[in-house]
This record gives C-alpha cells, sequence and structure tokens, in this order.
C-alpha cells in the first residue's frame, strides 16, 4: 500500500472554503469566550466598542483590533501580571509555561494547558509527517526544553514511534563539538538541528579538515530554521555540503502558538487553516491586506483558550500565498523574511537582513550568509555590514570586498562598508544570529 503524503489527508486537502466556514465558527466562538473570561480581551474589545455578537463574518473579524508584545509588557508593568490579563484560567491548570527569546525587548510567557498541548501535539504531527519523519527512524535534535516548541514537538516525536530520538546539545554553536561526536557515532536518519548550529557544525568541519557530507552520511533529512528563515539559496548549499535529500525550513511565532514548516515544494511554511488564522496588514498605515501580499502577519489561534491570542501582531514582515501548492495541500502559505523593526531607510532604500543574505549568498565565499547589520545614529547613508567568510575559498580579500560591494550597489541600490571577521567572531543571541547590531545608543 503506498504511504500517504498527508498526516491528515481529509483536512490538509480540504477545499479553501470549507476551511473558512471552520474558521468564521473558530472564531466566534473564540471572541465571545475571550472577551467574557479574559480582563485584557474584555477591555480591549470596550475601549473600541466592539461586542462579540458584532463579528458575523470573517470581514467583521478584521475590526477587532490588534495588539503587539509591547502591549503586553506595558499592561504587566502597569499591573504586575506576568500575563498582562489574558489569562482565562487558574494558574493550577497550566501544564507548562515558555518564556519568548527576548528578540525585540522584555520575553513574555507562554502558557500550555494540558488540552493546549493534545491539539499542538496533532499540530505537530502534520508538520513532522510533512517533513518526512516515520516511524521507525532514528532522530537526533538539539533540545530546547526552554522553548514553547519542545512540548509540542516532543509529544509528537512520541506519538509517531521513533526508533529512538535523542538530545544531544543544546541550541547553540557553541556545542558544535558534541553534535558532531553524536552524528558521527550514532548514525541518525533525521535531525532537528536549529540553523546556527548548521553553520557552527560547518565551522567545526572546516577547522577538523573534513566534509560534512562525508562525516555526516547517514543522514537524509534535517528540520531547520527555527530563530530565522532558510533561503533558498542557503537550502542549496545545505544540501550540496552535506549530501542531504532534503532540508526543510520550520518555525513559528511564540505568541500565538504557532509552529509551521515547509513541503517539499518549498513554497513557503504551512499553516493549518482549521487551527489558525493569519492575516496580512500594511507594516505603515495598519491597514488589511491580501494574499499574494507582504506586510507584517497578525495570528489569531483557534483552539488556545487558557491563554487566547486573538489578532496578535508578529511584528515579522512575511508574503502569504492562499494558491493550492504543488504538494496539493490548501492550507495557507507564509514566508517570513525578517522582523519589522529591522527594515531600515538606508539612503532612500528599504533594506532588511533578508535582502542583505540574498547578496551575499551568491558568493561562494560568504555563502551561509553569516553577518550582522550595524545600526547606528541619525541617518544611515550606508549599508555597514560585520560578515563572516570561508578563508579556505578566498584567494583575494580586496578582490572579495570589491565584488560584494559591487553587488550591494546593484540588488540593494546603496554603497557599503564590510567588516571581514571568521564565523565565530559574529555575535548570537541564544540559538539565532544576532542580526542588527545597535550602536546607535552609543
Amino acid at each position: 500500500m503506498k504511504e500517504s503524503e498527508y498526516w491528515n489527508p481529509q483536512v490538509e486537502t480540504m477545499p479553501r472554503n470549507q476551511l473558512k466556514e471552520i474558521q468564521l465558527k473558530k472564531i466566534k466562538y473564540l471572541v465571545n469566550y475571550a472577551y467574557h473570561n479574559s480582563k485584557w480581551y474584555h477591555k480591549l474589545y470596550d475601549e473600541a466598542n466592539i461586542k462579540p455578537e458584532d463579528i458575523k463574518t470573517l470581514d467583521d473579524f478584521k475590526k477587532i483590533p490588534y495588539y503587539r508584545k509591547d502591549d503586553i509588557r506595558h499592561e504587566t508593568e502597569k499591573t504586575g501580571d506576568p500575563f498582562a490579563g489574558i489569562l482565562t484560567v487558574p494558574l493550577e491548570r497550566l501544564v507548562s509555561i515558555h518564556p519568548s527569546t527576548g528578540t525585540t525587548g522584555i520575553p513574555t510567557f507562554m502558557p500550555y494547558t494540558q488540552d493546549d498541548l493534545k491539539i499542538m501535539s496533532d499540530v505537530a504531527l502534520r508538520n513532522l509527517w510533512m517533513m518526512k519523519l516515520r516511524p521507525g527512524m532514528k532522530m537526533i535534535a538539539n533540545p530546547m526544553n526552554w522553548h514553547w516548541f519542545a512540548c509540542a514537538y516532543n509529544m509528537g516525536f512520541q506519538r509517531l514511534g521513533l526508533s529512538w530520538g535523542i538530545n544531544a546539545c543544546i541550541p547553540h554553536p557553541v556545542t558544535a563539538p558534541h553534535m558532531y561526536n553524536a552524528i558521527v557515532r550514532l548514525k541518525p536518519d533525521f535531525g532537528v538541528i536549529v540553523l546556527d548550529l548548521m553553520l557552527g557544525l560547518n565551522d567545526l568541519c572546516r577547522r577538523l579538515g573534513v566534509k560534512p557530507k562525508e562525516v555526516f552520511s547517514s543522514l537524509k533529512y534535517v528540520f531547520d530554521g527555527m530563530g530565522e528563515p532558510v533561503t533558498p539559496e542557503l537550502r542549496k548549499t545545505l544540501i550540496d555540503m552535506w549530501g542531504l535529500e532534503d532540508l526543510w525550513d520550520a518555525g513559528g511565532v511564540g505568541d500565538g502558538l504557532l509552529p509551521v514548516a515547509d513541503c517539499f515544494a518549498h513554497l513557503g511554511q504551512h499553516v493549518w487553516d482549521d487551527y489558525y488564522c493569519i492575516e496580512l496588514i500594511d507594516m505603515e498605515s495598519g491597514e488589511p491586506l491580501g494574499p499574494e501580499e507582504r506586510g507584517e502577519y497578525l495570528v489569531t489561534n483557534l483552539f488556545v483558550l487558557g491563554h487566547p491570542y486573538v489578532r496578535f501582531a508578529t511584528e515579522d514582515f512575511a508574503y502569504m500565498s492562499e494558491k493550492e501548492c504543488d504538494c496539493g495541500r490548501t492550507h495557507l502559505r507564509l514566508r517570513v523574511f525578517s522582523r519589522t523593526s529591522w527594515v531600515f531607510d538606508i539612503a532612500g532604500h528599504k533594506i532588511n537582513p533578508y535582502d542583505v543574505r540574498l547578496v551575499l549568498e551568491k558568493f561562494p565565499e560568504t555563502r551561509e550568509g553569516s553577518f550582522t547589520m550595524y545600526k547606528t545614529k541619525g541617518k544611515m547613508d550606508r549599508l555597514r555590514l560585520k560578515v563572516a567568510y570561508d578563508k579556505e575559498l578566498t584567494k583575494d580579500l580586496d578582490d572579495l570586498t570589491r565584488r560584494v560591494k559591487e553587488a550591494i550597489r546593484k540588488d540593494l541600490g546603496v554603497d557599503s562598508e564590510i567588516e571581514w571577521a571568521t564565523w565565530e567572531e559574529i555575535p548570537k543571541i541564544f540559538h539565532k544570529i544576532q542580526r542588527i547590531t545597535d550602536l546607535s545608543k552609543e
């Protein structure tokens, strides 16, 4: 019997009009529940003069105010409530609480109830099956037990029935030797490895004088991303360097408990529309945008009730598509580029780290796109970068500088200054490269 491409074929290929009907039904229930059980939402909707019974269509839903992390932080500071009045259940009902990474400020908290976890494990299973993880496989992972990802995916791993799984090291490049040793000796089929640790392993292999595809030959697939998106060019580079059959870009957003992943078509990360409602807004005006456009995305979690997420503004700049994917799945797809706060006006051009990555990844010497952008005081008239390069592939650093600057000028329209560095000298935050180094306050 041929193996199914889908964990839940009926739902994953459901016509979009039926998915919209499911969303509307769940949204009506969620808005009513949040209004009557959460101090935060009751106050938010009253101030906007909106009642749950006003929401009759998906367009009506767009009238509800959205909010951001800073709104939660301000309310927490004012009231002393770590959950800012959003929580709808007693603390005793919570089985797990996770902090955000603090990329944009003081971390916020994301709690789970047992009911939340049951559905989250189903979300994880759809993603894992889509990424070719199968019963009987041997998996190696960098455990992120402090992270909101962990609960969902750990339950998914258990339900799937792996031959075995090993948590080899924490998700940070400094632990690359531990992960290297575990992969070489245990020979797993499937890897769950954050992008920066994967780049750290590349750096370690260079220093050891070995090739990743030779020492990591047992690995067929890697579940990557988790911190920042994998660009199409970087995916090709990593697949070639590691000799993989495929590499999956997984990620999501904590405030919303939204884990996403791509399929073999790599046309964006799938969002399960029966469990989430995603919208786009213009980053400056806040006006709604439609599919096939780019803007900040909002997430509404349609099943988490203990700590509801209703129109949470993620501060992520993304593209959204509702077109059916080549894999046959009908659910919405996202392609996240960067944080909205990382979009800078440089000499009249809007530039973000994702744009810079696309330029650097064209060159073999900088194909891994490891760099940090400097934010300076006042108007920025040029792009200032600290970039890691491959010394073995670099014959003439002055020539590389010239070529990279020319490409930045051609593709991004701005002049640039480049400070060359080793990979280890690029700053990191937990499992992410620190893409912005703020010099404006010095």
